[in-house]
C-alpha cells in the first residue's frame, strides 16, 4: 500500500496535463471560465499551466493533503472507525509516500528541457523556474526506469519480509537502497554527453527524440532495450 500511495503520488504533478484533453475546451475550460484554449494554458505561463502550481513543492502539500484527507474520511467511513482519534496519525504514513513520490516526480523534471516554462516552479508562488537544463530528454528514459522500479521492487520486498526476517540493520536497508540508486541514477544522467537544452519550440524534436532512443541501445543493448521498447508501446502513456 505505501509503495502503490509512493506511485500515485508520482503521478499526480501532471495532472496540470488536462489543458491537453481533447474536450477541455468544451468542459472544463468553460466550466472555470478560463480565458484561453487549452494548449496555450498549457505551454502558457498561468499558475494551472503546466509545470507551475502542480510542479511546486506547495502545490504537491495542498493536493497530496487534499487527497489524504478524502481517503482518510473514506476509510473511516468504511471500516466504521469514525471515533478512533489516532486514525489520521495511523494513516499518515501513507501521507508521506504520496509527498515523497510527488517530490520524486518533481526531481525527475529538473533535467529535462525549459520549452516555453524555463523549467519547473518548484518554490511556486515565487516566479523563478528551476531546472531546465535539458541533461535528459523528456522521455525514453528506460535506464532510469529501471533503475527506479528496482529501488521500489527492493524496498517493497523489505517491507513486506521486515517482521520475517528480524534483524536490526534491515530498516536502514531502504534507505541504503534509495540512496544508492539516486548516485546510480545521477551518474547515467551524467553518462549522456549530449544536451537537450532548448528554450520555446525546436525544429530538432524529432533529432532529440532519436538520439534519446539511440542512447537507450547503448546503454542498455539490443535486447534489453527492445524489451523496454515493446514494453514503453503497450503504455498509453509518456516515460
Amino acid at each position: 500500500m505505501i509503495v502503490f500511495c509512493g506511485g500515485i503520488g508520482g503521478a499526480l504533478p501532471d495532472i496540470d496535463t488536462i489543458s491537453l484533453w481533447s474536450r477541455f475546451d468544451s468542459t472544463i475550460g468553460p466550466f472555470f471560465h478560463l480565458p484561453h484554449q487549452g494548449v496555450d494554458i498549457y505551454y502558457g505561463n498561468f499558475w494551472y499551466s503546466h509545470h507551475n502550481f502542480a510542479h511546486s513543492l506547495v502545490g504537491g502539500l495542498i493536493i497530496t493533503s487534499c487527497l489524504f484527507v478524502l481517503l482518510s474520511l473514506l476509510f473511516i467511513i468504511c471500516t466504521k472507525t469514525n471515533g478512533q482519534k489516532n486514525i489520521f496519525r495511523r494513516l499518515s504514513v501513507y501521507w508521506t509516500a504520496l509527498f515523497l513520490g510527488y517530490v520524486i516526480h518533481l526531481i525527475g523534471d529538473l533535467p529535462t528541457p525549459s520549452l516555453t516554462w524555463g523549467g519547473i516552479k518548484l518554490f511556486w508562488p515565487l516566479p523563478a523556474a528551476i531546472g531546465g537544463n535539458g541533461l535528459i530528454w523528456w522521455w525514453n528514459n528506460y535506464d532510469i526506469f529501471i533503475i527506479t522500479a528496482g529501488c521500489c521492487t527492493l524496498n517493497a520486498g523489505i517491507i513486506f519480509f521486515y517482521h520475517t526476517l528480524k534483524k536490526p540493520f534491515i530498516k536502514y536497508l531502504p534507505l541504503f537502497i534509495c540512496s544508492g540508486s539516486l548516485i546510480i541514477i545521477l551518474h547515467q544522467i551524467e553518462q549522456r554527453n549530449v544536451s537537450f537544452a532548448y528554450e520555446g519550440y525546436t525544429e530538432r524534436w524529432w533529432a532529440y527524440e532519436m538520439k534519446s532512443l539511440e542512447i537507450q541501445q547503448e546503454i542498455l543493448g539490443q535486447r534489453l532495450y527492445a524489451i523496454m521498447e515493446n514494453f514503453d508501446h503497450k503504455l498509453s502513456i509518456y516515460f
